[in-house]
């Protein structure tokens, strides 16, 4: 399969160049970042390329504060921290595995420094190590500080009717595909991934979310998939183990901080990139896809330096065009 053992320590560290996805900068000409908090109605205050770090003076700051209802709402069970104003608040035991919140609060880039909320000096909330996004609160996120991901990236070398390798035209180098999925809500492609379980080794998170979101299974404990838009039940345990192989190692790309448009000045998207080639294209290969879960879609794409995709999709998949030497 040309997959190495999955080591955190050995990925290569991609600290992002600034904010795009998760600022508004209205002296921006051609308007590469965003006006609006996660594709939705919430504006986010204008912060400026020279504005971006915290350490430098902004007398004119004035972030937009914003949780989603679903995140304070307290009729869901889905794994939150309490907000600000909550008793349990005081509780959480920020840079640091937290039991009792089952969530590990430590980011990839070290110790994270705590500020004021809202000018409330005896109210203490992790501070973005990269700096402004014109929001504060956590936005649609469900923990303060970094919220941890994983990303697989599936890739196959993309080939003629005859079972060759497809070379392009222009740098003769050989073509890439990789697994892409569209998030059903916003319709951007990207790569299948989402949130780590409490606890969960990575590849096992890995594994779980290829096979929701460009497979459209959802196992249960006797090995028996749901797909819950088609209603349809089907016994993948042939599936499974052949998945179970082929996500057993992989090649990690990065583990980091996300440019991501759901992040603001105290919560983060961080993630954990692994690679899973399929070299000859006869094991993920042949499989159909069929997004499922988060995502409406999924389809093999050409690997290019030339796509649209959500969050730092793209660096990702470039640093996999290099490690295989393939076009981009």
């Amino acid at each position: 399969m040309g997959n190495t053992v999955c080591v955190t320590e050995t990925a290569t560290p991609l600290p992002p160049r600034m904010h795009f996805k998760c600022r508004n900068d209205n002296e921006d000409p051609l308007r590469t970042c965003t006006i609006y908090y996660d594709h939705k109605e919430i504006e986010r205050f204008p912060v400026p390329v020279s504005k971006i770090d915290m350490k430098k003076n902004f007398t004119d700051y004035r972030p937009v504060e914003f949780t989603a209802e679903k995140i304070l709402s307290k009729t869901n069970k889905l794994p939150k921290d309490p907000h600000v104003d909550e008793p349990e608040f005081k509780s959480i035991k920020f840079n640091s595995m937290d039991l009792k919140f089952e969530c590990d609060r430590r980011s990839y880039y070290g110790p994270y420094e705590l500020i004021a909320y809202k000018s409330n000096l005896n109210l203490k909330v992790p501070k973005n190590p990269v700096g402004r996004t014109g929001v504060i609160g956590r936005g649609r996120l469900f923990r303060w500080g970094p919220n941890h991901a994983a990303d697989p990236i599936v890739t196959r070398w993309k080939r003629d009717k005859n079972g060759n390798i497809v070379k392009h035209d222009e740098t003769k180098k050989q073509i890439l595909e990789f697994v892409a999925i569209q998030r059903r809500n916003t319709g951007e492609w990207a790569i299948p991934g989402g949130m780590r379980d409490p606890g969960e080794k990575i590849n096992k998170t890995l594994l779980r979310e290829f096979k929701e979101e460009a497979l459209n299974i959802n196992n249960n404990e006797n090995g028996i998939g749901f797909n819950k838009f088609e209603r349809i039940v089907v016994n993948t345990k042939n599936l499974d183990k052949l998945l179970d192989k082929f996500f057993k190692g992989g090649t990690e790309i990065y583990k980091g901080y996300i440019d991501d448009p759901r992040n603001t000045d105290n919560a983060w998207m961080e993630t954990l990139a692994c690679n899973f080639h399929d070299e000859t294209g006869n094991i993920v290969g042949n499989f159909r896809l069929m997004g499922g879960d988060d995502a409406k879609d999924a389809r093999w794409m050409d690997l290019s330096g030339s796509l649209k995709l959500f969050a730092s999709h793209i660096d990702l998949l470039r640093e996999v065009a290099i490690m295989r030497r393939a076009h981009w």
